[in-house]
């Protein structure tokens, strides 16, 4: 049983790392903190792995064709 569609779960978890960055952006400004601030651009970094994964699933997840006889799959 599937708890999370699989195109979704990477579309979450760039959000989220956005939502950190930002926050750790804000506060890292407010406080002065440099290893806050690098911790914002290690989220930001997340983020855009986890993009690259959305679209590597769904790639991953096209239907058999005439060049790929099994499917996609091995994208991922």
């Amino acid at each position: 049983m599937k708890l999370i569609n699989e195109r979704i779960a990477p579309i979450i978890a760039s959000s989220v790392a956005f939502l950190l960055a930002i926050i750790k952006i804000i506060v890292g400004f407010i406080s002065g903190s440099v290893a806050l601030l690098s911790s914002a651009i290690d989220s930001l970094m997340d983020m855009a792995v986890s993009i690259m994964n959305y679209f590597a699933i769904k790639l991953a997840l096209k239907p058999a064709d005439k060049d790929h006889q099994y499917g996609h799959g091995k994208v991922e």
